[in-house]
């Protein structure tokens, strides 16, 4: 599994959802040198497609082309209900980092423990270390190529 650390409002400043990709490890989004005020505006539009994407899951959207079928949520209600939830995620990330990609955005890796310390924070220390990271000229982490994003 891979945990996210996706910058924007969507839960005080910063999100950490499960994400499958096989580049491993953590991850969170970078563009190069962005004002405060550019960042919260990118961060609320991709938010919203997010929260958009969360209401019909199975249904394309310009940042999410090929959502997942609902096909395979036939059988039990329980079954059913697990695999609504689970597409639901899904089309939020893929729609949330779609958005981030189409506005210049990559994602980078983090280490294990970089990722913990960046957790303890809370509150503002919180989002002034995601908009550091988010946004820092030089920052020491790869890219990660798009084949493995998920």
């Amino acid at each position: 599994m891979k945990r996210t650390i996706a910058f924007g409002a969507l839960l005080a400043g910063a999100v950490v959802t499960p994400q499958a990709a096989s580049a491993g490890g953590f991850h969170y989004t970078h563009k190069a040198g962005v004002p405060q005020a550019e960042w919260d505006a990118d961060q609320k539009v991709c938010v919203g497609a997010g929260k958009e994407a969360r209401k019909n899951p199975g249904v394309p959207n310009v940042y999410n082309p090929t959502p997942q079928s609902t096909a395979a949520a036939a059988g039990s209600a329980f079954a059913t209900g697990f695999m609504r939830g689970m597409m639901r995620r899904k089309a939020i990330n893929a729609t949330y980092y779609g958005c981030l990609k189409a506005h210049g955005y990559v994602e980078r890796e983090l280490s294990k423990d970089e990722f913990k310390a960046v957790r303890t924070l809370k509150g503002d220390a919180l989002k002034a270390k995601v908009y550091e990271m988010a946004t820092a000229q030089n920052p020491p982490h790869p890219i990660i190529p798009e084949d493995d994003y998920d």
